[in-house]
């Protein structure tokens, strides 16, 4: 979908269809109502001069315009992610940059780094040096999570600690956890 396209998908769906969507929403509907009710009181409770009027309406302007942006903004992203997870579960979707076979090397390649580690290090949490040779092994980590499904990728701060859980899963077999960080599963 081009640029084009999706400003103006957008610009349709956030007219009517949207207006059609919040009618039927009753968290919305609610949410308007308390804000009337506070604009109300605000309104009986505030003596304002007719400047002070403009000014304090110029700023709801502003915000109001600011939040429509805002709106716009999420319902693009929403929509993007959605593509790209909707293209993640077509049956040859392109899931990633790796193949499943490419991906399952890698995770065999790391749980080597980490025995390795373990062996001449006495602990799998133990780093290299940063400019020593082995150093080029914890970089495998880093093409994993480029390669990651969106699904895992949407989680936010939470993406880096499911990553690592998958691949620290030692009950599962290096192709199980292949699936499972390509979407696959």
């Amino acid at each position: 979908m081009t640029t084009a396209e999706m400003d103006n998908l957008v610009k349709v769906r956030m007219g009517e269809a949207l207006e059609e969507e919040l009618r039927k929403d009753t968290n919305f509907q609610q949410r308007q109502k308390e804000w009337r009710n506070a604009a109300k009181e605000f309104d009986s409770m505030v003596l304002m001069t007719q400047e002070q009027w403009f000014a304090f309406e110029r700023v709801e302007d502003v915000f109001l315009s600011y939040n429509s942006a805002y709106g716009e903004a999420a319902y693009k992203m929403g929509l993007s992610d959605g593509i790209q997870i909707r293209r993640e579960q077509e049956p040859n979707g392109r899931k990633s940059f790796l193949t499943f076979e490419d991906m399952t090397r890698l995770i065999s390649v790391y749980d080597a780094v980490r025995k390795l580690k373990k062996v001449l290090l006495g602990s799998v949490d133990e780093h290299w040096e940063e400019a020593g040779a082995f150093s080029v092994f914890e970089q495998i980590f880093d093409v994993i999570n480029s390669a990651t499904s969106a699904k895992i990728k949407f989680l936010g701060d939470e993406m880096i600690d499911k990553i690592i859980s998958i691949l620290n899963d030692e009950t599962m077999r290096p192709e199980e956890r292949a699936k499972q960080l390509l979407g696959m599963e």
